[in-house]
């Protein structure tokens, strides 16, 4: 399950590079988006993402049942997806969708 992020994001349009991020994943799979939502986590704004893609290759191909979430907060952002056959339960992307966390940066000593 892929997780990525970037920075360097200073002053763009948060609905524009969240959209834009996720239709290119969506697309990228062959997928059509079943739901989102609106989520945050400490200061980042994000979107909880359900879709269906179809995998030509890979741990699997066919039917696929997937879950994205992408977090953003004008400077970096987070993107973490998760697929499983269609036929599969979907719990373990769940799991692993919600143990990611934002710590806090460090402090230099």
């Amino acid at each position: 399950m892929p997780f990525s992020y970037t920075d360097g994001h200073e002053g763009a349009d948060w609905t524009q590079t969240v959209n834009s991020e996720r239709d290119a994943t969506i697309q990228g799979l062959n997928g059509k988006m079943i739901r989102e939502k609106e989520i945050s986590m400490g200061d980042f704004r994000g979107k909880s993402v359900t879709f269906e893609c179809s995998l030509s290759s890979g741990p699997f191909s066919g039917p696929a049942a997937g879950q994205m979430r992408i977090y953003f907060n004008g400077h970096r952002y987070y993107m973490l997806v998760g697929l499983a056959p269609k036929s599969a339960k979907t719990e373990g992307i769940t799991k692993f969708l919600d143990s990611f966390q934002i710590l806090p940066a460090s402090k230099s000593p």
